[in-house]
């Protein structure tokens, strides 16, 4: 396509934080991530006939019979992605660590994203295809810690404390 444009994004965030008590703190924060001029495959050997099919849609005809699928890459794929975070985190003290995270997220596009050998259906309505994305994890959430037992290497003869010593 002469008219390709290399694909990049634009991001955004906010946060806000606060410490709660001694080494606890807890952050709320908005992501966002648009991602511009992305790489879709699309069709080139079907044109629309004019016609319009009221429970089908838009009729095709094929341009050059002697090939089934001709596949052009454009760079007019879109894509955006919301996120709500909430972290709770306890820094290292008194032999405890931990974070708790909940990302509530929603992710929309308009690309294919299996293989570019695939094409969407109707080349000349790309339009219609902007819908929730296969990438799509609307709830994650993440857990994490550390604790340093307060058993020491060589100390006793007790099982317990050598398997979990340091």
């Amino acid at each position: 396509d002469p008219e390709y444009r290399n694909p990049y994004s634009v991001q955004a965030s906010l946060s806000v934080q606060r410490q709660l008590v001694h080494n606890l703190s807890l952050e709320v924060g908005y992501l966002m991530y648009h991602g511009l001029h992305l790489q879709m495959p699309v069709e080139l050997n079907y044109k629309e006939t004019g016609v319009v099919d009221p429970f089908i849609g838009p009729k095709y005809a094929i341009i050059d019979p002697t090939i089934l699928q001709k596949v052009g890459y454009k760079s007019i794929g879109k894509s955006i992605y919301h996120a709500l975070t909430v972290s709770l985190n306890k820094r290292y003290s008194k032999g405890l660590q931990f974070g708790v995270n909940y990302t509530f997220s929603k992710t929309l596009d308009d690309v294919i994203d299996f293989s570019s050998s695939q094409t969407w259906f109707r080349p000349t309505r790309l339009n219609l295809y902007r819908a929730v994305s296969v990438f799509d994890f609307p709830h994650v959430f993440l857990a994490n810690a550390v604790y340093t037992t307060p058993f020491r290497a060589g100390e006793g003869h007790n099982f317990l404390a050598r398997t979990f010593a340091d």
